[in-house]
């Protein structure tokens, strides 16, 4: 088989990064902890729907934004930001088993992508798991990732740029052991 050498390295990329995305995704299959049966540490509740921003000079302008509200586990565990159009600041712990409710109050379909956190496919928002208007979905997860910041965003096929636009997203806060054997807040508090 004749085969140039850039033939030859396209094709070994190739299958390079198909062995890798295997390799990556049967192993988060094998390793992903589900607790269905087990009582969640933290139950959220996320609402998508209009929100009015004061964007100065005495007017207001309309928005799509996530509202939360914790229904089990540390008040903490939303965080609102003053004056802005992002939804609440979602801060938990590597292990937490987490249930997120989420209710589309949009005149649209919409799911939820976690982004960056390590979750099942019936997590991760998928576009064919978006939902109608006044319909819920229900996320059950636990935490795997380490400490660090992530975001979460709407995901509906061909939608995620719009809504994204309109004002839905919010972060992610993952915190674990690591990070607070840091004493990185202590350090700089003085």
């Amino acid at each position: 088989m004749d085969c140039s050498r850039r033939e030859f390295l396209n094709k070994g990329l190739i299958g390079i990064g198909a062995a890798v995305s295997f390799s990556n995704s049967w192993a988060s299959a094998t390793t992903r902890v589900l607790f269905n049966n087990d009582e969640p540490d933290v139950i959220i509740e996320l609402i998508a729907k209009y929100k009015l921003v004061d964007t100065g000079n005495n007017s207001k302008t309309k928005f799509w934004s996530y509202f939360g509200s914790v229904l089990k586990g540390p008040k903490e565990t939303l965080k609102e930001i003053s004056g802005s159009y992002l939804g609440p600041t979602i801060e938990v712990n590597t292990g937490d088993k987490v249930r997120i409710i989420f209710k589309n109050d949009l005149p649209e379909e919409s799911i939820i992508h976690w982004h960056g956190l390590d979750v099942s496919h019936k997590n991760d928002g998928h576009p064919h798991n978006a939902i109608k208007t006044n319909e819920s979905y229900q996320y059950d997860f636990v935490v795997e990732n380490r400490a660090g910041m992530y975001w979460y965003h709407p995901h509906p096929h061909g939608r995620t740029g719009f809504q994204v636009y309109q004002g839905l997203a919010g972060l992610f806060i993952v915190r674990d052991q690591e990070e607070k054997n840091l004493n990185y807040q202590k350090k700089n508090k003085n």
